[in-house]
């Protein structure tokens, strides 16, 4: 590329860097990158892929800081720090501030009181600049359906600002290290650049989470950007029109095709991210050509002008805007479809507003600009001790507000459960720490994440001189029936194996993962299988999740689940006893948010059992089942009566998110499982 950069060794001199100055594509090209994400999140179909636009933007900063940055080290040698960080503050974190405080009040007036705290540590996150972290750390998936955070928008804003911080010091070091070569500079930060990939896409296969909101793995997305404009900033720097034309209409086609193809099964970052973020370089690398009918045309409109400029602002408010709304109308058991989309369209005036009251002027402030970097730095930790300040406080408050109704309701159990129409005082569990209800096996680490693939023998319970034994096998809905299970085996002196990993179903199918074939389930499910079949136990029990992403789509997913679970139970009846759970009801609403914002009016949260029960599945399951040599057990009847779910039967809280049950249900239920095992074909064991 000898007509973009100087030859290799050669010395720059004072002068000759060419700074990026104001460029109208970009601003167009912001444009773009907001609009992407505001439509992704507001559900419009066609924009499944939207979340790109924070791709974009990551490119784009990465090329006006780095093109900043090489200017400075260009004429005087070196970085002013100081000088640096004050200016990200002042263009960044106004804006960002005053949205965080709306939305913390916001969420103290509007959301359900168990969100309320969840709300609260993710603001202080947020205002610390580590809401990725925190959002990586919890196992978020930013591209399902089901996040609750108001906060999730920021998670891009953390990993811009800790690029913020170390990208000056990387800089100025590489920039000294190559004595000021400009071909050594690009070849080292291509380096860093491929090294960055290359994490991103062996991160993505492991744990898409840290992959996804880590900044080591986004790195390369900022540092193409800085090679960008290291090439735009050299006086060499040349591209033919007629080239630029081809390319700008190639890269706008490209970011189209990639918001309308991606979904939330793409395994993203990863690999896959480079189509983004090649057509976002590209486009800013020929955005600066004189060609009269490239894409500028198109980016250089008014209303894209207009949008770009307020395109932060926008997308700060957007998320709160539609989530806040949505969460509070679901909490009480009302689905308003057009809320996102109306909620989308009033974040455009929202920003302006924002950007009109808030970014600009903050920005410009000449008491901020005229004086030293601390000056800025003292205002800027004020304000974050204020906001942390008001959130602790409330956050003690919060924790003293009653989950439940002044009535306590008889413990009572039956087989057709009208359920309790108010969240009762002594309800078991309680809201608060219903969320971590779970059985033995999740404190053990028995029941395994998804990313293992070694089986664990050890998760052995109950008596070491158990005169018989009992394996459980299958997902996280198998489970959840280790409680009863357990107390089932104790009655009558038996061992229990717990063979359960999450999102691994005992049923021979082939799932997808985060995209991409969950080959560390059928591994372990092969293993586990040839251990029970060469060492049989005295009853195998089989539980799971009827729900998920098949590999193959060739066919229904009843009809491959079908197969798949007459293949289990054919193999394990062969050699011992097989008894396979029906699942659980299931619903699209959070129980427990739902429950802490209808404290007397619980019957809000109880789910149609005709939505609730998959009767066609659970149908297949029993045919199949009995056609195998295995025993089928419906509990469905514990659970639902005609109409009905509910969410609290007697004092007992039945489920702790939308499609497990609690393992203080499941203990409540062990004599009901019991009598159903007995009861069933299975005798061999039951009447032991």
């Amino acid at each position: 590329m000898t007509n973009a950069l100087t030859k290799a060794g050669a010395r720059s001199k004072p002068g000759d860097f060419i700074e990026m100055g104001f460029r109208p594509d970009i601003q167009g090209l912001r444009a773009i990158a907001v609009a992407l994400v505001v439509l992704y999140h507001a559900g419009v179909p066609g924009f499944h892929g939207g979340y790109i636009g924070v791709d974009i933007f990551f490119v784009i900063s990465g090329c006006l800081i780095t093109s900043h940055l090489l200017k400075s080290l260009a004429t005087t040698g070196t970085i002013r720090f100081g000088e640096f960080y004050a200016r990200r503050m002042r263009r960044i974190l106004p804006a960002a501030i005053v949205v965080v405080i709306a939305s913390v009040i916001a969420a103290i007036v509007f959301l359900p009181p168990l969100l309320v705290g969840d709300a609260l540590t993710e603001a202080v996150a947020t205002i610390l600049y580590v809401p990725n972290l925190l959002f990586a750390y919890q196992g978020t998936d930013y591209l399902s359906e089901d996040s609750v955070s108001i906060f999730q928008q920021y998670w891009s804003l953390g990993v811009e600002e800790q690029f913020y911080v170390f990208w000056p010091l990387v800089l100025l070091t590489v920039f000294v290290l190559v004595r000021r070569s400009r071909a050594r500079l690009g070849v080292v930060l291509g380096l860093i650049g491929v090294a960055s990939l290359l994490l991103s896409i062996v991160v993505t296969s492991v744990s898409q989470p840290w992959a996804f909101f880590g900044l080591p793995t986004r790195v390369w997305e900022f540092v193409a950007g800085g090679l960008v404009a290291l090439v735009l900033g050299s006086p060499r720097w040349r591209l033919n029109p007629r080239i630029a034309v081809a390319v700008s209409w190639a890269s706008i086609a490209v970011l189209a095709y990639a918001a309308a193809t991606f979904t939330s099964s793409t395994p993203f970052p990863g690999w896959i991210a480079i189509i983004p973020v090649a057509a976002t370089a590209a486009l800013l690398l020929v955005g600066g050509a004189e060609a009269r009918f490239s894409a500028q045309i198109f980016l250089n409109r008014a209303p894209m002008q207009f949008l770009g400029k307020v395109s932060y602002s926008v997308y700060l408010v957007h998320w709160p805007l539609i989530m806040v709304p949505v969460i509070a109308l679901s909490a009480s058991g009302t689905d308003v479809p057009w809320i996102p989309v109306a909620m989308a369209i009033l974040s455009i005036p929202v920003g302006w507003a924002l950007y009109a009251a808030v970014e600009s002027p903050l920005r410009q402030l000449s008491y901020l600009r005229t004086r030293r970097p601390w000056v800025t730095f003292a205002s800027t930790l004020t304000a974050m001790a204020v906001v942390i300040a008001m959130c602790g406080a409330y956050f003690f408050v919060d924790r003293g507000r009653p989950l439940a109704s002044n009535e306590a309701a008889p413990a009572l159990i039956d087989t057709s459960p009208a359920g309790t129409a108010f969240v009762p005082s002594n309800m078991d569990p309680d809201l608060r720490s219903a969320e971590s209800d779970n059985p033995v096996l999740y404190g053990d680490g028995c029941n395994l994440p998804e990313t293992a693939t070694t089986v664990r023998w050890d998760c052995v319970y109950g008596s070491d001189t158990a005169s018989s034994s009992i394996a459980i096998f299958g997902d996280s809905h198998a489970a959840q029936w280790f409680p009863a299970i357990l107390e089932i085996a104790e009655k009558r002196d038996a061992s229990v194996t717990s063979f359960t990993k999450a999102r691994c179903s005992s049923v021979d199918v082939e799932k997808m993962f985060q995209g991409r074939p969950y080959s560390e389930c059928d591994a372990w499910r092969e293993e586990v299988i040839e251990k029970l079949v060469s060492d049989p136990p005295d009853l195998v029990v089989l539980s799971n999740f009827g729900s998920g992403e098949l590999r193959d789509t060739s066919r229904t997913f009843n009809a491959i689940w079908a197969d798949g679970l007459e293949a289990t139970v054919s193999r394990l009846s062969a050699v011992t006893h097989v008894v396979v759970i029906a699942d659980t009801p299931s619903g699209n609403i959070d129980p427990l948010v739902c429950l802490s914002a209808n404290l007397t009016s619980a019957h809000t949260c109880d789910r149609p059992r005709s939505e609730s029960v998959n009767s066609e599945l659970t149908d297949i399951e029993r045919r199949v089942t009995a056609s195998a040599g295995g025993d089928f057990v419906d509990m469905t009847e514990y659970f639902c009566n005609d109409e009905t779910c509910p969410v609290v039967i007697g004092n007992a809280l039945v489920t702790r998110d939308r499609h497990h049950i609690t393992a203080s249900m499941s203990r409540l239920l062990a004599p009901a499982l019991e009598q159903e095992l007995s009861a069933s074909d299975g005798q061999r064991y039951a009447d032991r």
